[in-house]
């Protein structure tokens, strides 16, 4: 996750980090949006939840910005991170 951050300091004021920003951000994107997929054909999310909503969500929780706000600003332990990471998707995506 620091390398993420340090490229998006760097894509501030750097072109080829702007650029390299939104490869990465593309790029993670399109896995979410395969995850969501899947999660939409097994049944796993909520209905009604479309593929695009389900991708962004997923794209927002795995956002490094996230990471950095509450690990690195805040302290958390990547523990209680990542245990809230899962209980807010689950609580969001699952009936």
């Amino acid at each position: 996750m620091p390398i993420l951050l340090l490229v998006r300091d760097a894509a501030m004021t750097d072109p080829e980090m702007q650029a390299l920003q939104e490869e990465l951000d593309a790029d993670r994107l399109q896995r979410m949006t395969r995850n969501a997929r899947r999660l939409l054909q097994t049944g796993q999310v909520r209905r009604g939840m479309e593929l695009e909503q389900v991708a962004d969500v997923l794209w927002t929780y795995t956002a490094p910005e996230l990471f950095e706000l509450l690990v690195t600003r805040r302290g958390w332990p990547i523990r209680a991170y990542a245990d809230f990471i899962a209980q807010s998707l689950t609580r969001y995506l699952v009936d």
